[in-house]
């Protein structure tokens, strides 16, 4: 089988460093393009966040009330939310830095994605530096 023998396809990968130096970048430009944002009022969720009682938490142990609960869609989120609550009232100070966070995240993992897929053999492009600014351009691209 030619996936299970170690060396036949020379592997370039992206090293530690230089995906640290991504997620740094990730992070001071999203920092830097949406810092302004962080005091804004609520708009899309304002009435999740807002009005629904089942998010306004005074334990962590509430959560359960979210998570277990059948019927409610995008459970994940609302316990952010809930937890956002918890940590900040109804400051949209908090929400917007975890969103922000969030946004990181999800840049590193776009990032990391497609460094995986510009290292196989076959997507590998030409240049030693190409498959770290190609998954950086990316990343990049789908953050802003």
């Amino acid at each position: 089988m030619l996936w299970k023998r170690p060396g036949r396809f020379p592997r370039r990968e992206i090293s530690s460093c230089r995906s640290l130096l991504g997620v740094t970048f990730f992070a001071v430009a999203t920092g830097l393009l949406y810092f302004h944002t962080l005091n804004a009022p609520f708009v899309y969720d304002a009435e999740n966040i807002t009005r629904a009682s089942r998010l306004h938490i005074t334990t962590l142990g509430q959560l359960d009330r979210i998570l277990l609960a059948s019927g409610i869609p995008r459970k994940i989120g609302l316990a952010t939310f809930a937890l956002n609550f918890y940590v900040d009232g109804l400051r949209p100070f908090g929400y917007h830095l975890v969103n922000l966070a969030i946004h990181v995240l999800n840049a590193a993992l776009v990032f990391a994605l497609s460094s995986a897929l510009t290292t196989l053999p076959r997507l590998r492009p030409r240049g030693e530096h190409a498959p770290f600014l190609i998954s950086l351009l990316g990343a990049t691209f789908w953050l802003v």
